[in-house]
C-alpha cells in the first residue's frame, strides 16, 4: 500500500556551516492570535547563535504592511533586484519587534528546487541598517539583564522562623 503522509522536507545540512546574518530565508512564520497554519514568508535572519552546542536562527518576520502590530527594529529593502528575488512588487521590510529563534534544524524552513531555504541576502544600504538594528536588539537585552540583577542585588534574603 502506498503510503500518503506528506513529510516536510529537512533544511540541507550546509545550513549549519553557510547560514549568517543578512541571509534571507524561507520560513512558516507562526502568526498569533489566529488557528490557520503558518504561511510560507521570506525572513530576514538577524542572528546566528550557538546554545548548548546547537545552532539557532533568530529570523524577522516580513511584511508590506504598516500597523501598530508591525514595527520596531525595521529594515526596509527596496530595489529591483532585491524585490524581484523576493517576489514583491513595492518595498518590503523586517520587522526585528516580530522575531523568532529557532533552531537550524525546525522544520518551519522551506527549501527551494536547490534543497536550500536561503533565497538571497541583503545588500547595502540595508546590510548596514541591519547591523544597527542588531546592535540595538543587543544593546536593549544588555539593559535587561542588567537591570534583573540590579533588582536581585537589592533584594534582601528572606529570613526563616523556626516558631
Amino acid at each position: 500500500m502506498l503510503d500518503n503522509t506528506f513529510q516536510q522536507p529537512k533544511p540541507a545540512k550546509h545550513l549549519q556551516t553557510v547560514l549568517q546574518p543578512g541571509h534571507i530565508v524561507m520560513f512558516r512564520f507562526p502568526v498569533r492570535l489566529t488557528d490557520d497554519p503558518p504561511k510560507i514568508r521570506p525572513c530576514l535572519v538577524l542572528d546566528v547563535v550557538r546554545r548548548g552546542g546547537e545552532q539557532f536562527a533568530v529570523l524577522a518576520y516580513n511584511t508590506k504592511v504598516q500597523t501598530n502590530a508591525n514595527c520596531g527594529h525595521e529594515v526596509a529593502v527596496s530595489g529591483e533586484t532585491m524585490l524581484k528575488v523576493l517576489k514583491q512588487r513595492k518595498s518590503t521590510r523586517f520587522v526585528g519587534a516580530r522575531r523568532i529563534t529557532v533552531s537550524l534544524d525546525h522544520h518551519g524552513f522551506a527549501c527551494n528546487r536547490d534543497g536550500t531555504p536561503i533565497l538571497s541576502a541583503l545588500v547595502d544600504p540595508s546590510v548596514e541598517w541591519m547591523h544597527a538594528v542588531r546592535a540595538r536588539i543587543h544593546a536593549m537585552a544588555d539593559i535587561r539583564k542588567e537591570r534583573r540583577e540590579a533588582r536581585a542585588r537589592r533584594r534582601k534574603p528572606k529570613q526563616l522562623s523556626l516558631s
